[in-house]
């Protein structure tokens, strides 16, 4: 038997609080549904005229569609997403607004704050779709979930604004980092546009070893969960510059019976297929496919340098992709690629430059995930009431 600890007890949604209540949302919130949109008073543009927001069934851009020259709806409310992809996300609404598509829009009864209900229906409420083909969720079922509640206005609104200020931090620290990126991709055309002291060379000529994989047959289980990590695209997309770590391992006998091969750290790694033209540097040992080549370079070449010049290259390659479904590269057009260097030394302090940029982005990203745990926890602990703010 579970034990409750003093001043909690349990209920259908968990333990909270005793002095916490446990209810239907049709009790504390009148529900209405969007209807089809208003043309005659609607504009994609924001003006004057047209100042009230439209919102749609999506999460995209915060359910933003357009905007009414009047509102449909006022005052503190919500919208849930009633179909589609994002079902039940929850948005706090304020002012006045428009509602189109089925959204549901539910306005809360008097004692209950807006956005406590939203943090608490998207956190707390596990929402299921009604029907088997498009996924909908209609204002009947939604009257039907529970929620627990904190006694006062004053405690709700204390956990809104708490986890509030923690999102507004993340926010604001991804649209830092958003800034930040593009600052750097400026710094890249300026550093990388050849200058005229700059040498002029096929990329084959620049490397000691420019070579593909292979990839052992996925009919053959022991070809596979060995203890060799096996590079797919996706690790690449997914870790970005530096490769730690690989999502599939292969096994010796794997290797032996397939043109794959075990590519040393500090190897650059560039996309034939798939992601064509992306490049990443690996940190461990690993075996390639053949959607990928290894390139070592010449000792005048430093391999920093060279991620950040083909990594700049990567949309202008897209012109050399092969027809077909697939739009791939093969290894001969990647060896034929001109491309212009400077010195050495110029390398080195480009590559150096752009490096020192990406740690500070990086940084900022460690910090937004740690900012993203400590909401969760914040919210584990403060929208069951293990922890009091009042």
């Amino acid at each position: 038997m579970e034990l409750v600890k003093k001043g909690y007890k349990k209920t259908e949604v968990g333990v909270i609080p005793d002095d916490w209540d446990v209810k239907l949302i049709e009790d504390i919130c009148n529900i209405s549904v969007g209807r089809d949109l208003q043309e005659m008073i609607f504009s994609k543009q924001l003006d004057s005229n047209y100042p009230y927001p439209v919102y749609s069934n999506t999460v995209e851009n915060l359910g933003l569609y357009g905007y009414y020259k009047q509102p449909e709806y006022t005052g503190e409310s919500l919208t849930i997403v009633g179909r589609g992809i994002g079902l039940g996300t929850t948005f706090a609404r304020s002012g006045g607004f428009g509602a189109i598509g089925r959204l549901l829009v539910l306005f809360p009864k008097s004692g209950i704050n807006n956005k406590f209900l939203a943090f608490y229906i998207n956190n707390r409420i596990k929402i299921f779709e009604e029907s088997g083909g498009i996924p909908q969720l209609t204002g009947i079922s939604v009257s039907k979930y529970k929620v627990s509640l904190p006694p006062t206005l004053t405690e709700q609104k204390a956990i809104a604004d708490a986890l509030t200020d923690v999102e507004e931090l993340i926010t604001n620290l991804e649209k830092l980092i958003a800034k930040k990126k593009a600052i750097k991709q400026g710094a890249m055309q300026q550093l990388l546009t050849p200058k005229n002291s700059w040498k002029e060379n096929k990329l084959e000529d620049t490397v000691l070893i420019i070579r593909s994989g292979g990839t052992p047959s996925s009919t053959i289980k022991k070809y596979y969960n060995g203890s060799i990590p096996f590079l797919s695209i996706g690790d690449m997309t997914e870790q970005g510059k530096y490769l730690t770590f690989t999502s599939n391992r292969v096994s010796q006998e794997g290797i032996e019976n397939s043109a794959s091969w075990i590519v040393e750290k500090d190897t650059l790694i560039y996309s034939m297929y798939a992601s064509v033209g992306f490049v990443s540097i690996t940190k461990i040992s690993l075996a390639i496919s053949q959607a990928v080549l290894c390139i070592k370079f010449k000792k005048e070449y430093s391999n920093e340098f060279m991620y950040y010049l083909l990594s700049n290259m990567q949309k202008s390659v897209m012109k050399y992709v092969g027809e077909g479904t697939q739009k791939n590269l093969n290894a001969q057009t990647v060896k034929n690629f001109i491309i212009k260097t400077p010195s050495l030394n110029e390398q080195e302090n480009i590559a150096e430059f752009l490096k020192v940029m990406d740690e500070g982005i990086e940084k900022m990203g460690l910090r937004i995930t740690k900012l993203k745990n400590v909401k969760k926890g914040m919210m584990q602990e403060l929208l069951t009431g293990k922890t009091r703010l009042i």
